[in-house]
């Protein structure tokens, strides 16, 4: 799709940045331009979030359980796998029925507990901006980041940067900085046995993101599905995104969002993140962006249909 295409569209598809806070996108804090907020209305959220050597104990979010922290990466952890499905009231790993969240029986037993780290004050820390240069190859470019479970809640451990056409520009395993306690498997697509048996260079968190803020400029349009969750993980702020969890918005409303594997399968008859391979990051971004163009598309439609048809007959 050619980008004269797209130009006049683009406006109407970019998050507008009052939705960043309902859309937990990161914005920089007024006191330190270094430090990100989730809400607009606050200075800084220090008296929300404590820092992580500070936890006495830490929620699991596995087994839904408070841990004491000296056990937390030792004990076992007695959890589901997959999603709980609100509407069938099941388990997706095993069909369970619903009774509590403290009696269900388990179906998975892993040594170590996990926690996704967002409350933690660190995470907050150390933000910036991108200072690429405009160029032909950055002016749309979809992302999407794999996170695994480390001992400092979720780690990025793998990124994919691909231009326009589907082109990657960049696509490669990440070494997260803490010890890895689960590699998060069925949905992060990620094994250990990726990074033993890699033929590439591993890069390391501040390395990859170095490349990336010099891929992406400014003026980059960066399209994605969960967008808040790649920015906070690569403790990024960008202005300009796209985000396929706002270009179809689920009926019932925030905080409930579709899924990119469903939004796939309705719109574009494809399916994604089977539970053999998990996700995988190329394909991910190459499917919002395939979305993306798909409402630029439907908007094609809607300004034909608003055409009169003596003027039609002129294009």
């Amino acid at each position: 799709m050619p980008r004269s295409r797209i130009l006049p569209y683009l406006d109407r598809l970019v998050m507008p940045q009052d939705y960043f806070f309902e859309y937990k996108v990161p914005i920089p804090s007024k006191n330190d331009p270094s430090v990100a907020v989730l809400n607009p209305k606050l200075i800084a959220e220090s008296e929300t979030f404590s820092l992580f050597e500070d936890k006495k104990e830490i929620l699991c979010n596995g087994c839904n359980k408070y841990i004491p922290f000296n056990s937390f990466y030792t004990g076992q952890c007695h959890h589901h796998s997959g999603r709980y499905i609100g509407y069938m009231k099941m388990w997706s790993c095993c069909k369970d029925k619903y009774q509590k969240l403290a009696t269900i029986s388990p179906c998975t037993v892993k040594i170590g507990h996990v926690n996704n780290g967002n409350f933690y004050l660190e995470r907050f820390q150390g933000f910036d901006r991108v200072i690429g240069k405009s160029n032909a190859n950055n002016f749309i470019i979809a992302i999407d980041c794999e996170m695994c479970y480390t001992q400092f809640g979720l780690e990025l451990c793998q990124v994919t940067l691909v231009d326009l056409d589907g082109n990657i520009l960049l696509s490669t395993l990440v070494q997260p900085v803490r010890p890895v306690v689960d590699y998060n498997t069925e949905y992060s697509g990620i094994e250990a046995k990726d990074f033993e048996n890699s033929q590439n260079p591993i890069e390391t968190f501040e390395s990859v993101r170095a490349k990336i803020r010099n891929i992406i400029s400014p003026d980059t349009y960066i399209v994605g599905h969960g967008l808040d969750c790649d920015l906070r993980i690569l403790r990024l702020f960008h202005d300009r995104i796209i985000d396929t969890s706002y270009l179809y918005p689920h009926s019932d409303g925030l905080p409930v969002r579709h899924k990119l594997k469903y939004l796939t399968k309705k719109y574009l008859k494809v399916e994604i993140q089977n539970q053999s391979t998990g996700h995988d990051s190329t394909v991910d971004a190459r499917m919002a962006l395939k979305l993306f163009k798909l409402k630029i598309l439907q908007q094609e439609v809607k300004v034909s249909n608003k055409i009169p048809l003596a003027l039609k007959r002129c294009f």
